[in-house]
């Protein structure tokens, strides 16, 4: 600490800037200025009481409630994922948890306000298990930070739904034959943009972001393979943006010869992305509105946009492919997603092309 003179209307005056640390939260260094002194010693005396003051003190009682243990983690958490994640994630927050515990002092908070929380919120909410995850989250960071001591939301129970409120999870794929139906339906009643769209999803098994942020540029018209690696999402406050894919990983897919045909035909309609409006992307929202459209109006079965996802890799299911092409081909970092989420029995794989896909839809 250096203590430095000035002069002000005639007069000499003396100040310092100091460095106090580092904030305990943060990590950012505290620094601070203090000047009029009339004297060196004024100066030097007035540093030492703030030393004292910042030394007998921490800026943790800034962290009083639930509601203030968020904001500190969230500052923290939100440059480690994707804009679009913590739309979704703030979300739940704002909606679900800070207005039942925001208001919550720490220092109080115990089991039993736990408890009862977990079981008021099960009420309006689905996934209670996630949201307790996300809960949890907020005070396991303050409890690493000293701030508590323990987490009141470890040994809560989540509540057992009335096995009469247990409702059998509906499939959410086409078979063989109900895709070819639906796509034989849509080439009438759809434009050759949202025909292809359907397609190319049901064809690859591709994600909805993934699909609408293609461009011209990741199709390959020559080898009939197409790059995966950016996908539409939305920012922190609900724009629409291109981001990476779902994992950040790229990947290649090879497309049957009739789903090329449909991509040459569209591209001499729409010049930048594959599927577009104006030159510029499709609306997240439009697909499911027209996939709803077709359905309601011929009577299908209904599933929604990332169905199409589903049925494709069911039908390779039935095909005998393996669990690693199906992987690779969805783009799951690893098998044991695959498998989770398509838990059928597995036939013997067989040698076949992109373009038998096709074909068995036509058997």
């Amino acid at each position: 600490m250096k203590i430095k003179k000035y002069q002000k209307g005639g007069k000499t005056y003396y100040k310092f800037n100091v460095y106090l640390g580092k904030d305990p939260l943060t990590g950012k260094e505290i620094r601070t200025n203090r000047q009029g002194f009339k004297s060196p010693k004024q100066a030097e005396n007035a540093y030492l009481k703030l030393r004292t003051q910042i030394s007998s003190k921490t800026r943790h009682p800034e962290i009083k409630t639930y509601k203030d243990a968020y904001e500190i983690w969230y500052e923290a958490w939100q440059g480690t994922v994707k804009e679009s994640t913590i739309l979704k994630i703030t979300g739940i927050f704002k909606n679900h948890i800070l207005p039942l515990i925001g208001d919550i002092k720490l220092k109080e908070f115990n089991q039993l306000q736990a408890q009862t929380f977990i079981n008021e919120v099960s009420k309006n909410y689905k996934d209670i298990k996630g949201l307790r995850i996300y809960a949890k989250t907020v005070l396991n960071y303050v409890k690493e930070l000293g701030i508590i001591s323990t987490n009141p939301l470890d040994k809560v129970k989540l509540p057992n739904r009335n096995k009469k409120e247990i409702k059998v999870k509906k499939r959410n794929y086409y078979t063989p034959e109900e895709l070819k139906n639906f796509l034989d339906i849509a080439k009438e009643d759809c434009s050759l943009q949202d025909y292809t769209f359907f397609r190319l999803l049901s064809h690859t098994g591709m994600r909805l972001g993934e699909a609408l942020a293609l461009k011209w540029t990741d199709v390959n018209f020559d080898t009939n393979y197409i790059t995966i690696n950016k996908s539409l999402s939305k920012s922190k406050t609900g724009k629409a943006i291109i981001s990476t894919t779902k994992n950040g990983h790229e990947r290649k897919i090879k497309l049957d010869q009739d789903t090329i045909e449909y991509l040459k035909e569209l591209k001499e309609i729409n010049k930048i992305y594959v599927f577009e409006r104006n030159g510029k992307v499709v609306s997240s929202s439009y697909p499911l509105k027209k996939l709803n459209q077709i359905i309601e109006k011929h009577g299908l079965y209904k599933i929604n946009v990332h169905g199409l996802r589903h049925t494709h890799a069911t039908i390779l299911l039935r095909m005998g492919k393996s669990i690693k092409y199906i992987q690779d081909r969805l783009g799951h970092l690893d098998s044991s997603i695959t498998l989770n989420t398509y838990s059928h029995t597995l036939l013997d794989e067989k040698e076949e092309t992109p373009d038998e896909f096709s074909s068995f839809l036509e058997a």
